[in-house]
């Protein structure tokens, strides 16, 4: 699969919710996540910690009222949605 067909895909399993099952099956198992600089946890590396960041996240949310996602922008073996 080439990076627009991972970015479609990933766009696709997170608009149905299916945000760890996207960890899962789309992510590299050197994956990095970044928030905003200094705060707590905001760079992590590796599947197993960004899904379970991502877990304590969802698990913190009581109620989402709406959420949407954008077209992913791809640009060579990138992309940012």
């Amino acid at each position: 699969m080439n990076t627009w067909g991972v970015a479609k895909k990933w766009k696709e399993m997170c608009e149905k919710g299916e945000n760890l099952e996207c960890i899962n099956e789309l992510y590299a198992d050197n994956v990095i996540s970044k928030e905003m600089p200094g705060i707590p946890g905001d760079v992590v590396t590796g599947k197993q910690n960004v899904w379970n960041k991502s877990k304590a996240w969802i698990d913190s949310v009581e109620n989402i009222h709406a959420s949407s996602i954008s077209n992913p922008l791809v640009a060579g073996n990138f992309f940012y949605g």
